[in-house]
């Protein structure tokens, strides 16, 4: 009579508790990886939009030097005040200066809105005095309902 000897109970395979942390750890690496991924493209895009606003920018304080140099400086600080003057240049092609007013909608490319304050001021010094002239230019932009901005500012004088 032949004796059966008996199999030792020794696991062949992975438990349920074990794929289910398996699964669990892996599933919240994936998670952090896309969101890692996410912020990146996000910042990325946001530098993108900040590069084309410095380009917009940049491209109004041109054309306000070229206009200074070409009618004068009092010609440009007339359309100053002390408090501050706001013009809104939402065209792509700069030609004249339009009405006073701030932007009503980010309208410029559909995504931006750019604008210039002008500030003037007379400074005393004990030889005279002298006009100055502050132009800042701002360039703002929405993304997920956060404005955000880029500003350049210019100080020029008659001087």
């Amino acid at each position: 009579m032949e004796t059966k000897q008996a199999v030792p109970n020794t696991p062949h395979g992975f438990t349920m508790i074990e794929m289910l942390i398996f699964v669990s750890v892996t599933s919240m690496v994936f998670i952090v990886m896309l969101g890692v991924i996410n912020y990146a493209t996000i910042n990325i895009k946001q530098s993108q939009y900040k590069v084309i606003a410095t380009h917009f920018g940049e491209e109004l304080l041109e054309w306000f030097r070229y206009q200074r140099d070409k009618d004068g400086f009092t010609a440009v600080y007339n359309l100053a005040s002390a408090q501050g003057k706001v013009y809104c240049f939402n065209e792509t092609s700069i030609t004249t200066w339009p009405a006073e007013g701030a932007c009503s909608g980010y309208t410029l490319k559909n995504f931006y809105k750019r604008q210039i304050t002008l500030k003037s001021e007379t400074i005393t010094v004990p030889d005279g005095s002298f006009e100055q002239l502050d132009a800042v230019v701002v360039t703002g932009w929405k993304l997920f309902d956060l404005a955000r901005s880029s500003t350049i500012e210019l100080r020029t004088t008659n001087n």
